[in-house]
């Protein structure tokens, strides 16, 4: 029911403003800080332009997305919506980046998501992804493939990345949802408190 011209609209303008910078910086109200080096990759659009043969989408639509440089997150983000494979939180979850990889994490909903990660190995907890939601329809459900979506949210996701850009290839891939980010690239701010002000 989301007027996919505008879905459209927002996710190639993250798009471009994503490609060619050099770091994006998400803030929130609970406490996030965290930065992640974005030199050098390019994002990709999911607006449900599946028209073509071959092409990759899944739905709901609505983000624009990209693979950060791997080793280069740094500092806290705090998680208000959901996590995938543990699903809707009660509370805030704090996740501690360094050097490009989940390293701490606070409450039993933190302990579990580090538990299907570090599974996996060090890769497991390789900051994967950084994804901004642009579909006005989109609502918290616990279904991540539609929180992630929600208009002004943001995600960030552990595991692999290969086939989003990246170079990390593990059998793992879990999202984390913020509601109301504040994200900076390049010291611009693009989404403020949860509302995009491209």
């Amino acid at each position: 029911t989301s007027d996919l011209s505008e879905v459209r609209s927002r996710g190639w303008a993250l798009s471009g403003a994503l490609n060619g910078a050099a770091e994006a910086r998400i803030t929130c109200r609970h406490g996030s800080d965290l930065r992640l080096g974005l030199e050098g990759r390019l994002s990709i659009v999911d607006a449900g332009e599946l028209g073509t043969r071959g092409a990759f989408g899944n739905l709901p639509c609505g983000e624009a997305f990209i693979a950060p440089l791997e080793g280069t997150a740094e500092g806290t983000l705090v998680v208000d919506g959901s996590i995938a494979g543990v699903g809707l939180l009660d509370t805030p979850v704090s996740l501690t980046v360094r050097g490009g990889h989940l390293t701490d994490t606070t409450g039993s909903d933190g302990a579990a998501l580090m538990q299907l990660l570090s599974e996996h190995g060090e890769d497991g907890t390789n900051v994967a992804e950084l994804g901004i939601g642009t579909n006005e329809e989109a609502l918290l459900t616990g279904n991540i493939l539609e929180d992630e979506k929600i208009l002004g949210s943001c995600h960030v996701a552990f595991g692999a990345s290969a086939a989003i850009g990246g170079t990390v290839q593990v059998p793992v891939h879990l999202d984390c949802v913020v509601l109301e980010p504040t994200i900076e690239i390049d010291g611009e701010t693009i989404v403020s408190g949860g509302e995009l002000v491209l």
